[in-house]
């Protein structure tokens, strides 16, 4: 399944608006941080499964190698993200 041009876009732009609010987020000194930092890890999720789904393919071909790389990558990452935020 070959992904159109203007879903390309549209996948850019919204991860655009994601980044967006997420520094938003981080430089607005009024928003309580605990949710601020499940907010963040939240867009981080959408926009690595955007990226994998719209530009490197995961949609087609050796699925099995790409989710297992992705839900060890992610793994890896959350339990960073708890280890240095303790």
């Amino acid at each position: 399944m070959k992904i159109s041009t203007r879903a390309q876009w549209m996948g850019f732009a919204a991860m655009l608006f994601m980044s967006g609010i997420a520094f938003y987020l981080v430089m607005n000194k009024r928003v309580i941080s605990e949710w601020t930092a499940v907010v963040l890890i939240g867009f981080a999720i959408v926009q690595v499964m955007l990226q994998l789904f719209f530009f490197m393919d995961i949609q087609t071909e050796r699925k099995g190698f790409k989710w297992i790389s992705l839900s060890g990558g992610l793994l890896v990452a959350i339990l960073a993200i708890v280890y240095l935020t303790r």
